[in-house]
């Protein structure tokens, strides 16, 4: 009798074990499929699983990127909107970490996200009336990236510390550096 449970014990230890190999290379087997081998590679990959190939919507990735440590930002126009794409280095290549993307087309004002780093994504629309002689933006005397999703429409962006971020204040400049509109928050 005691040889038979040791016998029952040994088995469902033997089992267990090899229940967390199988699990745990198939883990990496998904990790591995989920990767890509380039940031450019991830994007459309995103792109094809978030929205399908065949979208009838309008997607534009920005030219520009943001590093921060092993984490890549993306932003992308979609429609109209604004959106953001993380992607992590990992082991296996890049993989898709984050999405955000604004849910307004509110004409002033900001919205901030924070990245997994703890950083922020602070980001608002270039007001209508002055969107065409605005040539640089300032956020607490940082110049933020100016994204253009047609003639009629802009963003600003900016990926920062987190401590820029208190008394914000947002001016709008022309190409001489004059100040054409100020908000304060």
């Amino acid at each position: 009798m005691e040889r038979n449970k040791i016998n029952k014990i040994v088995f469902a230890i033997t089992l267990g074990v090899w229940m967390i190999l199988f699990y745990a290379i198939m883990g990496i087997v998904e990790t591995v499929n989920l990767s890509s081998n380039t940031v450019e590679e991830a994007f459309e990959k995103f792109v094809d699983e978030k929205f399908g190939s065949n979208s009838n919507q309008t997607i534009k990735k920005e030219q520009k990127v943001y590093r921060r440590g092993n984490l890549i930002i993306v932003p992308f126009i979609i429609g109209e909107k604004l959106a953001f794409v993380e992607f992590q280095k990992g082991i296996f290549g890049w993989m898709q970490k984050r999405y955000t993307h604004s849910y307004s087309d509110n004409d002033d004002g900001y919205s901030a996200t924070d990245d997994s780093n703890g950083d922020k994504i602070l980001y608002g629309v270039i007001p209508k009336n002055i969107l065409k002689q605005v040539k640089n933006i300032k956020v607490n005397g940082i110049y933020a990236d100016i994204i253009n999703v047609n003639g009629d429409k802009a963003f600003w962006l900016l990926v920062s510390i987190p401590d820029l971020y208190k008394n914000i204040k947002i001016e709008f400049l022309d190409g001489n550096g004059k100040v054409l509109a100020q908000e304060n928050y």
